[in-house]
């Protein structure tokens, strides 16, 4: 016979309500029972009751052979009862046609449990019931019965539980949850010295398991384990994958540690390094140790790769003087959203730069005084640099200084912007190329002083048109581009082409490159110990992707470009790059293969700029009662932070709301209520399900 049932979600929450006893020391004693149901019982569980012990729910409820009403009529659990039953309406009147047990077709009265919607049929008696029941037989006690109809009935009531707490038990023993964020690589050399490996893992860590009202703390506390790193990847030219496993990187002493009261920062060198170009490279991290009252919990979390970060680019279908605007997109060019929504002639954006906090976003603004029909700017642009709140997209600030020294037109228009390390200043090209001048100024973004880097003079004699600077991720320095210097001899402008680093103070400037190639775009990996540019230096006449390290040297080639490449820069981790080829945006691993195309615009699409780790967004919702007839109205609530977009599903369409907000529901069927809120950092889904009480119609 099959059975259809209905579902029935177990709740990890039912462990909180383990009672303390020396023979059921686990919480997942609370399974079976947890002393909610009284003794005498006086307030026997129902169906609503979602945490009460399988044991507790099926005593209160349910009949067996060995505790009908005349074997069991009190006691301290004295339900079910004949009480519980309609046995004195007039059921009798309406018998329904069996094939009874011995194969002799019967009739037979069945009852139903009034006190909770356990359902018909609750429990059987034979024909002659109601008269032996009138005239005060004994003989009455003899024609109760369980028969199939019963059983199919408690069987539809006890398999979902008994399934929704199993699923609980597994959520239980798999419990333990640790949040790993920020994770970043380190490059450093082979044993030769001729190739890049990764040479460590950085992370941080914190010990997210809920907690089962352990008073002082929000978490379950592990104490007493050892946290194992696991590496995963294929190599550069294929073949099996290869597990490389870090034990005991990092010991959890007792409820004091750190991890179990936010995130520890970790930093853990690889015995065995991980060479550049290798593909699916994946990281787990694995405990195991004491958790609450286990004393060998194991919990596992896999190391997230850029999965909350964006790539930012700017797009010109067609070329000058057509609008441009820019957008940003996951790297697998996923759910891409208009940064800018330009609509107007005349007006144009460029170079999109992140903020280290993931907050804001620099974007070069370009304005025409006046444009003729064609787009193209007949009267001068105004060159400003605005400043994007991210989770709002509202222009929080211009930056537009001043320099007397330009007399009537003392506007410096500015190009080309990068962020301070701590996402306080904003430093950026100069473009007074009109009136022979490019040069690096310094803007503070909470007082709104600004000054030349190191000096006016200092970039007199220079032109750094066409690279924009990239301010270290973890020092104070800055890289920057010459695309002409002045001889000191002859006083003329000569082809320079090369790339310097120089403190954020002005001081020690020094050359990282020093020949008569090209070498172009300078961005830092995100150790600051390596950087990466585009260069001819290979003698064939396009600029490819190179890598060198902080002081000039072990160049290496990550990338033979066809058509030539621009703007290469990483993403937060390290294991992968964007750049920009032929009008289109693609990324790579350091090995340059594993290629995917994140645009196919192919129309001057460029100036790509990988996010850092981007805000996630977050979720919470809940409902009034999970438990109803049909109807009746329930409340579902919902709250979102770092969200721009929501939508809910009900099983019958999905429309759009508020990010945060209430409503009023009316379920006449178990419904699923689905809610998906999405930001720049990612998506985020939660469901939330109402049973709907409906008793169906009792056929034999």
């Amino acid at each position: 016979m099959l059975l259809t049932v209905s579902t029935f979600l177990g709740k990890i929450q039912i462990f909180d309500l383990a009672v303390a006893n020396i023979y059921a020391p686990s919480p997942i004693s609370a399974l079976w029972d947890h002393d909610e149901y009284n003794l005498g019982g006086s307030n026997p569980p129902g169906d609503s009751n979602t945490t009460i012990g399988l044991a507790e729910y099926t005593s209160a409820n349910f009949w067996t052979e060995d505790t009908f009403p005349w074997k069991f009529n009190s006691g301290n659990y004295p339900h079910p009862v004949l009480e519980d039953t309609n046995y004195d309406e007039n059921v009798w009147l309406n018998p329904k046609q069996v094939d009874a047990e011995d194969g002799v077709t019967d009739k037979r009265i069945y009852f139903s449990k009034t006190s909770d919607a356990v359902g018909t049929p609750f429990l059987a008696a034979g024909y002659w019931y109601w008269q032996l029941y009138m005239w005060n037989k004994p003989e009455v006690d003899d024609t109760f019965l369980l028969d199939e109809k019963c059983y199919e009935q408690y069987a539809k009531k006890l398999i979902p539980r008994a399934i929704g707490y199993s699923a609980a038990l597994l959520d239980y023993f798999f419990r333990g949850t640790m949040d790993v964020k920020n994770l970043s690589v380190n490059y450093d050399t082979n044993r030769t010295g001729d190739d890049l490996v990764i040479s460590a893992v950085n992370f941080d860590v914190a010990n997210t398991t809920p907690s089962p009202n352990q008073s002082g703390s929000s978490v379950e506390i592990m104490q007493n384990g050892v946290l194992d790193l696991v590496c995963c990847y294929i190599p550069p030219r294929g073949g099996d994958m290869v597990y490389d496993v870090a034990k005991g990187i990092y010991t959890v002493v007792d409820e004091n540690d750190a991890i179990n009261n936010g995130y520890v920062s970790l930093s853990i060198p690889l015995d065995q390094s991980i060479p550049i170009g290798a593909l699916d490279i994946s990281f787990t991290l694995v405990y195991r140790g004491g958790l609450g009252n286990e004393t060998d919990a194991v919990a596992a979390a896999a190391i997230p790769i850029a999965s909350n970060s964006r790539i930012a680019y700017y797009h010109q279908p067609g070329g000058p003087p057509n609008l441009s605007n820019v957008y940003a997109s996951f790297a697998d060019g996923t759910d891409e959203r208009e940064i800018t929504g330009n609509i107007d002639k005349g007006l144009w954006y460029f170079e999109p730069a992140w903020s280290p906090d993931g907050t804001r976003m620099a974007i070069p603004k370009q304005t025409c005084g006046a444009a003729a029909t064609d787009g193209y700017c007949v009267d001068g642009f105004t060159e400003t640099i605005e400043i994007v709140d991210l989770e709002t997209l509202d222009v929080i600030s211009i930056i537009s200084p001043n320099d007397p020294y330009f007399g009537i037109n003392p506007i410096l228009p500015l190009i080309s912007p990068a962020f301070s390390r701590d996402s306080s200043k904003i430093v950026a090209i100069v473009d007074k190329l009109d009136m022979g001048f490019n040069g690096i100024v310094v803007y503070d973004l909470n007082s709104g002083t600004w000054d030349y880097l190191n000096s006016f003079e200092f970039w007199n004699n220079k032109r750094i048109n066409g690279s924009a600077p990239a301010w270290s991720p973890v020092r104070d320095e800055i890289l920057y581009y010459v695309h002409q210097q002045q001889d000191p001899t002859t006083n003329e402008m000569v082809f320079d082409r090369d790339i310097y680093l120089i403190d954020s103070d002005g001081s020690n400037n020094r050359q990282l490159t020093d020949d008569d190639y090209t070498n172009i775009q300078p961005s830092w990996l995100p150790g600051g110990d390596w950087i990466v540019f585009a260069s001819n230096r290979d003698g064939e006449g396009v600029l490819d992707i190179w890598i060198m390290d902080r002081e000039g040297g072990h160049m290496k080639k990550l990338r033979d470009c066809t058509a030539g490449c621009y703007h290469p820069n990483f993403s937060p981790e390290g294991l992968r790059l964007a750049f920009e080829e032929s009008g289109d945006i693609y990324t790579m691993n350091l090995g340059g293969s594993d290629l995917k195309a994140l645009t196919t615009l192919g129309d001057r699409t460029t100036a790509p700029a990988w996010s850092p780790y981007l805000r996630v967004p977050t979720l919470e919702v809940e409902v009034s009662v999970t438990t109803v007839n049909p109807g009746e109205p329930v409340t579902l609530s919902w709250t979102s932070e770092f969200a721009d977009l929501a939508e809910l599903n009900d099983g019958n369409g999905t429309v759009s709301i508020d990010t945060s907000g209430t409503m009023i529901v009316y379920p006449n069927a178990t419904t699923t209520y689905t809610i998906q809120v999405s930001g720049l950092g990612g998506m985020v889904t939660q469901a939330v399900a109402i049973d709907v009480i409906t008793t169906p119609p009792f056929t034999p």
